[in-house]
């Protein structure tokens, strides 16, 4: 078997075990729970997103004004998001959750790519 066919090496993850074992010891780390309040603050502010447009849009009938709202909410949304994965990158150790972030951005692009009628291509 040469180099070419060789399996990929399978990352290790031990994220969950990392957590059991600090609330065993009943430590936590400062800069993580610093980090988890900055993640707490990007939920509520893309939550709050999503909520804002729905109540802007929901008696609207201009399409295009509905349409240049949910733009702005998912240029929003990104942005939020695009800072979340920074600090899910820089601060690995943290086992940052990001899937609230995820499924509010997500929804978000749907309901733009609906009123658009085509999907938008994401970048990454």
């Amino acid at each position: 078997m040469n180099a070419m066919e060789e399996q990929p090496k399978q990352q290790l993850d031990a994220s969950q075990e990392y957590k059991e074992l600090l609330d065993e010891v009943e430590y936590h780390c400062t800069l993580c729970e610093a980090v988890y309040e900055d993640i707490a603050v990007l939920n509520s502010k893309i939550q709050a997103v999503y909520k804002a447009v729905v109540e802007k849009t929901k008696a609207n009938r201009n399409h295009s004004a509905t349409v240049k709202n949910w733009l702005a909410a998912y240029y929003v949304a990104c942005d939020i998001r695009q800072a979340v994965c920074m600090k899910k990158e820089v601060h690995q150790i943290c086992g940052i959750d990001s899937s609230n972030v995820d499924d509010v951005r997500d929804a978000i692009k749907e309901r733009l790519e609906l009123l658009l009628g085509f999907a938008i291509n994401d970048c990454e």
